[in-house]
């Protein structure tokens, strides 16, 4: 009974000019398009006998493209022919668990001069995506995207109708930017989500049955995923030849949970099990038990999934090992995150220190030098504390070093400032250190005018300036 209505749905929606059908590995996989290039290839589509097991040449006329695509140019023969040629460039890559897909969009193109019509082919490895379909599908009206401007647009349109019974998608930023072929293109997310995401956000919302929202998830300041939420634009939709068409036939249960579950194991289970299950088991609950499944049979540990995937639905303690997995992963995330937070604290605080304190003896060397110059006998009362200090009989031993560090300057008269000077700007060693200490016990007002703007920040950080 299904298979016969699903049967006349797709012979009704091979006449409309303006209703098409995609397989779903289609509308996921990664490739690069222009808008025009993509109307093109939904008219092609359009075209297709989807009833047939094997695709058929197709002849489009120019001024018929222009008419489906709204599209008003002098140039108009010349740039169909371009962008065809450049469809059979594109490639399109799609993979999944069950199959890899590497192919062109388009196979062969020939402009019938005189007719001023193109015969377009598509490549025979598309037609599991195109003909005959029977799941894993989603049709619409091309009326929602023949006026939108942007490919990106189109796409997103595509991906609210293949979701919209579940209502929302998630995609990572770098996964979408591969689907689009754009992962060099807009490297910076602000141009991203600008130029592709709210462009297409705009588009959708103003011509659209379908528009989104969205939201970001970060990882840390970095924005690597957003989560999708699918509205109904129906009061701002309308179809242009307003006719109602008949639509294929409902194969999925209404409820979200059971659409999502039901995806995950279709392979093995029919949907009446799936929908079993939840009048029997939390959502919670099935969903660890697919998903644990699921995870066993890749690792080849699963002889018999069909049988193993009920035995682990009805299993709750897998739910309760889950939460409690996922509760420790938690804690040990945010224990990682804490330690993490103090560790750049402590390193901050660490850099401030050193920062202060050398900001601190930069200052205070350059007060020196400029009271050094200013006072015509400041040098000569700290090189009499040296020499007086160098003659103790118990000298210290910074005192020793000091006195063997002051040497003669070229061009300067013995113990002049100039010579002073040319020590202590380029010793800095143990001369500098004498000096520092000297003005600090013998003139504690210049050392406290220098210190005092430091001060309130060294004791707040706890280190000592002297």
């Amino acid at each position: 009974m299904v298979e016969d209505k699903r049967r006349k749905a797709l012979e009704i929606i091979s006449k409309d000019p303006y209703r098409i059908v995609k397989g779903n590995p289609i509308i996921n996989a990664k490739y690069e398009i222009s808008a025009i290039q993509a109307k093109i290839f939904l008219h092609m589509i359009s075209k297709i006998d989807i009833t047939k097991p094997d695709f058929q040449e197709i002849t489009i006329g120019v001024q018929e493209f222009a008419k489906f695509a709204n599209i008003d140019s002098k140039d108009l023969y010349k740039i169909v022919r371009t962008e065809s040629v450049k469809l059979m460039d594109k490639k399109i890559a799609y993979e999944d668990d069950k199959i890899t897909l590497d192919s062109v969009l388009l196979a062969s193109v020939v402009y019938n001069k005189k007719q001023g019509t193109y015969t377009f082919e598509f490549p025979k490895k598309l037609a599991p995506f195109l003909l005959q379909l029977k799941d894993n599908f989603t049709g619409y009206d091309l009326h929602n995207v023949l006026t939108l401007e942007s490919a990106y647009s189109i796409r997103f349109f595509e991906f609210c109708k293949q979701y919209e019974k579940i209502g929302k998608f998630t995609f990572g930023v770098e996964e979408l930017k591969e689907i689009f072929g754009i992962t060099d293109k807009y490297k910076n997310y602000f141009d991203f989500k600008k130029k592709v995401v709210l462009q297409a956000q705009k588009e959708l919302k103003e011509f659209c049955e379908l528009y989104f929202s969205f939201r970001e998830v970060k990882q840390g300041k970095k924005v690597v995923e957003l989560v999708f939420t699918i509205h109904k634009n129906s009061t701002k939709f309308t179809r242009l030849n307003g006719q109602t068409q008949e639509q294929l036939p409902q194969e999925e249960a209404e409820n979200p949970a059971v659409i999502e579950i039901y995806t995950l194991v279709q392979e093995y289970l029919s949907k009446d099990i799936v929908e079993k299950w939840f009048s029997q088991y939390s959502y919670e609950q099935i969903r660890a038990g697919v998903l644990y499944s699921i995870q066993e049979n890749k690792a080849g540990r699963v002889k018999e999934m069909p049988k193993y995937l009920q035995t682990m639905v009805k299993t709750p303690s897998l739910l309760q090992e889950q939460q409690k997995h996922e509760q420790e992963l938690l804690k040990k995330k945010q224990q990682k995150q804490k330690a993490e937070s103090m560790k750049q604290v402590q390193g901050d605080l660490e850099r401030e220190k050193k920062e202060l304190q050398a900001n601190f003896y930069q200052r205070f060397n350059d007060y020196i030098v400029s009271q050094i110059k200013e006072n015509e006998n400041l040098h000569t009362k700290l090189l009499e504390k040296l020499n007086a200090e160098y003659n103790r009989e118990n000298r210290p031993f910074l005192t020793e070093l000091a006195f063997d560090n002051y040497k003669p300057v070229e061009g300067t008269k013995p113990n002049s400032k100039e010579e002073f000077l040319g020590n202590y700007l380029k010793n800095g060693g143990a001369f500098n250190t004498f000096v520092f200490i000297a003005i600090q016990n013998d003139y504690p007002a210049m050392y406290e005018l220098v210190r005092k703007p430091f001060d309130t920040r060294a004791k707040e950080l706890n280190i000592k300036l002297d």
